[in-house]
């Protein structure tokens, strides 16, 4: 494979980072208990619970399932897994979930995956153990909000506010990641926070590493949009499109398939078996 040229680097986090699923599907599970002992005691039937093709089975979610449901917003999952919930209950059981889930990883946070840090410190070029490396007194346990000497990093996933930060602040890997977005922050799905980020921060070769369809499908999205301001601005700036002095390269956002995670992905740019072997792909 090609080495992918890149100015800046976004992670999805569930099965990119980290895999959480067994801890979160634990946690789901007692929320449901307790839902289903109160619908015993008013004598009505217990949850109904739908499993993903390929998922687990019984009455109880599993990490499986779990793994064919992440990265989607969290909304369609419960729709996926509790279509006949009506949506006021719904609505309770995702801020139950919410709750459990991060109690639980607090609890029994899982290691991110083998050699993340050690990646994020080769492309951002920050060691915090080094006394004298000029970051060293950045926090680890949330973002930089500043620019590393070497391939800024950052986080966009489709997860509640708060998920992003309590995993920046367990792995201890704030100082390597710039800004992160999810849509809890913005009311606005994956594609439109890809964008946001590659924006905002005038990436030109931004290169997202995710694991699922739903992944590509967001960064094509968030291409297209972020082409479409860039012809945007350069029309406005030269007023007359056909002045070809006036026309540069369009920004690019391509697509990483981290093969090691939950899903499959059709057609992606290019294609990691490890987080570690990440620097080896790229070109700055």
């Amino acid at each position: 494979m090609n080495k992918l040229q890149t100015d800046g680097i976004i992670f999805d986090v569930d099965g990119t980072l980290w895999d959480t699923t067994p801890v979160v599907a634990e946690a789901w599970n007692t929320v449901l208990d307790s839902m289903n002992r109160d619908y015993r005691s008013r004598h009505l039937p217990p949850l109904h619970l739908i499993h993903p093709e390929g998922g687990g089975s019984g009455a109880r979610i599993n990490s499986e399932d779990l793994r064919r449901e992440f990265g989607k917003p969290l909304e369609t999952i419960a729709d996926d897994l509790l279509p006949d919930l009506p949506d006021a209950e719904k609505t309770d059981l995702l801020r139950q979930w919410y709750e459990a889930e991060e109690i639980a990883i607090d609890r029994n946070p899982p290691e991110p995956n083998e050699g993340l840090e050690r990646t994020l410190q080769t492309l951002t070029g920050i060691d915090p153990r080094k006394s004298g490396e000029s970051k060293a007194g950045l926090p680890r346990t949330k973002a930089s909000h500043q620019l590393p000497p070497g391939i800024p990093c950052f986080i966009v996933s489709n997860c509640q506010s708060g998920y992003i930060e309590q995993f920046l602040r367990l792995t201890g890997l704030g100082c390597y990641i710039t800004a992160h977005l999810c849509p809890g922050d913005t009311d606005r799905l994956k594609a439109y926070n890809i964008y946001r980020i590659a924006s905002e921060y005038h990436l030109q070769n931004a290169l997202y590493i995710g694991d699922i369809q739903a992944d590509f499908d967001a960064t094509r999205e968030a291409d297209r949009l972020l082409k479409k301001e860039a012809r945007q601005k350069q029309e406005n700036e030269c007023c007359d499109s056909s002045h070809n002095d006036c026309k540069a390269p369009d920004p690019s956002i391509r697509f990483l398939w981290a093969s090691y995670g939950f899903g499959s992905v059709t057609d992606p740019d290019g294609i990691i078996r490890r987080i570690c072997d990440l620097p080896d792909l790229i070109i700055s």
